[in-house]
């Protein structure tokens, strides 16, 4: 079993890495960020031999790396000489001074004690500087623990040979076993050299190598049947081209891996690949080879993750273990890898991996184990997605043993209708009713149903069923096919009752377990019928019903009385507020007007000498005449929303939230102006794949605020003077049904023993003579109006970033809302 990596963090190595960090600090400002990993080439080299004093104060210090990588007496000369071309440009471009300076710091590390944990402070630098990065895991490196796991699952006989396609940084390769025969294949320059010198850390780079090529037109460049091919595909991305499979076009990178590997495996071969859960379930060319899979019995074991895992996508993720020679014949191992997951800093998770190989390697059933039979899994149409064979046994009445599904009279997109969506449908075990009234008469833009009769309505998309009685009372709705509607048998059970039952835990839990899809998470009609109801006789319903309608006349009083201290407050408005309003109007309407003109004006003017203006403008000043005119128009439109709702200051509460789509927040963050800034801002918008049915309920007007009081602060305090290499990076990442927002800068730090409460303080600031501190005490209430109240400032722990404000938004499914 491989345990030599990741499980080493004693003083000693802490020593040496907040030395390498301190090196960090000289780099910042003179070359990118995402350069640093420089500093992995530079450790490298000093343990190869290299000397301080081999550099000198002249324009020969790339020649002096030079020729002592071409006089490196060395098996793996050639792949360092290979690296230092990819570092050439970069050593070039880093003033002589802060290169010496650099190494003069990593030059100071003790020899032998380098060389004795070479790799474990190789990787230790290595993964702390993708967190500072923001890019820790998964875009080209798993987290530690989930690379080992899928190594040692593997259990690859001695000297086996392992191909692993899409490598990133080759976290496989550096943990596969020495006596193992490596080949890695990365199609990335920059994550290549990293995976390279990542390789030659093991010392073992004689049996192991890292291509630079594309895994998908160079597929299996040897042309050789591996004992293992084991695979971390890019996730949530389609091919850049379909390619003609067995089973259809393939179309995605998991899809590809598998049905390549199969005919690349020797006759005993396995292959380990991460997978997205959609996997497990989907229909189309994916369905065609799953079932290829299950009929020949090639799966071993479908091991199940839960979100967070991986840090950089929401997507839930499943290892599949796929054997050509499995032991257990007729049976797949179902795992579910929950109770083996702890929680980490910055709310990440944490696979206990040694643990857990240990533990299912004895193939013994548990809470988390099950071995289920080939048949069983055809009677679940070849379903792979774990939890659905972890339910527990429960000697109840099948939903569609007395209800029918009300399919009602077609109607298609165009006519008129009261057509009830998800968010018409309520989530409330005391209040199920639906609003017929507050149901919007609108035309329809998708082929619906017409119903005209008392039914349960149940949501088939999202977390949960919201499920909701219609009381039918001569007005007709209208549903589409992401709502089902039952009737209930009165003879069997009564409507209100199974409605009530709906909310109950044992019920939740069947439909959770059922539930796909972690992007939009849907149940099939035929699993929803399928979950079992307690249902005693009719005269026990109806004792039930009563004691419940006791229990919410209660409640209602309660809320009354609530609701009336509620009104009895009013808020104190500001005659003088009003008055500079109206004072303000009109030059601010000139304004606005005058800008619109521009706009219109050079938005038709081709002529040369507009051209040579627009052209001298950008080169001056980096943006375009146009955008300028444009950020006028915005930040004018900005300021009148605001006067607007101003007569008692900033009240966040007067500024309504909505569900903007993930989608537009990617374009909100790429469409922010650093215009007039001392630094560059740069977005790191999610995913695609990401944004696909997810909303923040935000308000996009307060989102601004908050953005913009954080980089006036950043401007104020953090950068004199504008320079190329000043930036404030803003990166979205999804962790669980949250949206992380991060906005770092790689400026002057904040003042020692600064903190949070300082910064929110009202007309607190960290420079009297630089502002009125009013800005970190709206960014609070802004951000406690989104949900937020524990949002995080990290002050002088990122060697990179120096100052980090971090939020955790909650997300919601649109279908849930919309």
């Amino acid at each position: 079993m491989s345990d030599k990596l990741g499980m080493v963090d004693n003083k000693m190595i802490n020593e040496i890495s907040e030395k390498i960090w301190s090196s960090f600090n000289i780099l910042r400002g003179e070359i990118s960020s995402d350069d640093f990993h420089l500093v992995l080439f530079l450790l490298t080299i000093k343990r190869m031999g290299f000397k301080s004093e081999f550099f000198s104060n002249s324009m020969e210090n790339q020649v002096a790396l030079l020729d002592f990588l071409s006089d490196y007496d060395n098996v793996n000369a050639s792949n360092i000489i290979d690296v230092y071309g990819v570092y050439d440009s970069l050593i070039y471009r880093l003033p002589n001074e802060k290169l010496i300076q650099l190494y003069f710091v990593i030059d100071s590390i003790d020899s032998k004690i380098l060389d004795d944990n070479f790799l474990e402070i190789f990787d230790y630098i290595l993964y702390k500087f993708l967190q500072s990065l923001g890019k820790f895991s998964g875009e080209f490196i798993l987290p530690i623990e989930l690379s080992r796991f899928m190594i040692n699952i593997a259990n690859l006989k001695h000297k086996g040979s392992i191909y692993n396609p899409f490598a990133g940084a080759t976290s496989f390769g550096v943990l596969a076993p020495e006596n193992s025969n490596y080949i890695g294949q990365e199609i990335n320059q920059t994550t290549w050299v990293v995976g390279v010198l990542r390789l030659l850390a093991t010392n073992s780079f004689h049996s192991k190598s890292l291509i630079l090529g594309d895994s998908i037109k160079q597929w299996n460049p040897n042309s050789l049947k591996y004992d293992l091919i084991i695979a971390s595909p890019p996730f949530g991305m389609r091919l850049p081209f379909g390619v003609s499979g067995k089973w259809g076009t393939i179309r995605n990178f998991e899809n590809f891996a598998i049905e390549k590997g199969l005919d690349d495996l020797k006759n005993d071969g396995k292959l380990v690949i991460l997978v997205p859960e959609s996997f497990l379930f989907s229909s189309g060319q994916i369905a065609n080879l799953r079932y290829h899979l299950i009929d020949q019995d090639l799966i071993e074991s479908v091991i199940s993750f839960p979100n967070g895992i991986l840090h950089h996508t929401a997507i839930k993720t499943s290892v599949l273990v796929i054997n050509k020679s499995k032991k257990n014949k007729g049976f797949i191992n179902f795992i579910i890898a929950d109770d083996f997951v702890i929680n980490g800093v910055n709310r990440s998770k944490i696979l206990k991996d040694l643990d857990f190989v240990e533990t299912i390697s004895k193939g013994k059933e548990s809470s988390f184990l099950r071995k289920i039979s080939i048949e069983e899994v055809k009677s679940q149409d070849r379903v792979l997605d774990c939890q659905r064979y972890f339910l527990e046994n429960f000697d109840g009445v099948k939903l569609n043993e007395f209800v029918t599904r009300i399919r009602g009279q077609r109607f298609n997109s165009g006519e008129n209708g009261k057509w009830v969506k998800i968010k018409d449908l309520k989530d409330d075990n005391h209040n199920f009713y639906l609003d017929v009234d507050k149901v919007e008469e609108i035309p329809f833009i998708r082929q619906v149903s017409k119903i005209e009769e008392n039914c349960i309505l149940i949501s088939k998309i999202g977390r949960t069923l919201k499920p909701t009685f219609f009381e039918f009372s001569g007005e007709s709705i209208y549903i589409n096919d992401d709502i089902l509607a039952l009737r209930v048998d009165k003879k069997i059970a009564l409507p209100i009752f199974v409605v009530m039952e709906f909310y109950k835990d044992y019920v939740v839990e069947q439909a959770n377990s059922f539930r796909k899809g972690a992007v939009i998470p849907f149940l099939k009609v035929s699993d929803i019928l399928s979950i079992k109801f307690d249902l005693p006789n009719l005269l026990e319903q109806q004792k039930q019903l009563d004691y419940f309608i006791e229990l919410t006349s209660k409640l209602y009083d309660l809320e009354q009385q609530r609701d009336n201290l509620k009104s009895g407050f009013k808020k104190y408005q500001f005659d003088e507020f009003a008055s500079l309003k109206h004072s303000l109007g009109a030059p601010r309407q000139n304004i606005l007007s005058n800008s619109k003109t521009l706009i219109r004006f050079f938005e038709n003017d081709n002529s040369n000498e507009f051209k040579v203006v627009s052209a001298k403008f950008f080169e001056h000043y980096g943006i375009e005449l146009q955008e300028v005119f444009n950020q006028f128009k915005n930040d004018i439109n900005q300021i009148s929303t605001i006067l607007e709702k101003g007569e008692n200051g900033l009240l966040v509460n007067d500024y309504k939230k909505e569900l903007i789509s993930l989608f537009e927040i990617n374009k909100f963050i790429n469409g922010l102006s650093d215009n007039g800034f001392n630094f560059k801002i740069r977005p790191k918008p999610l995913s695609e794949v990401d944004t696909i049915e997810k909303y923040f309920e935000c308000n996009l007007t307060l989102l601004k605020i908050l953005f913009d009081n954080i980089f006036t602060n950043a401007n104020k305090y953090a950068f004199d003077s504008f320079e190329e290499t000043n930036e404030v990076v803003i990166e979205l990442a999804l962790i669980g049904n949250q949206l992380e927002v991060s906005i770092k800068n790689n400026g002057r730090p904040f003042p020692k023993k600064y903190s949070k409460e300082k910064f929110i303080s009202k007309f607190s600031t960290n420079n009297t003579n630089k502002g009125k501190g009013i800005g970190g005490y709206d960014i609070n209430r802004i951000a406690a109006y989104f949900e937020n109240e524990d949002w995080t400032i990290d002050l002088n722990t990122n060697p990179l970033y120096p100052v980090v404000f971090k939020f955790l938004f909650p997300i919601k499914n649109s279908v849930n809302e919309q």
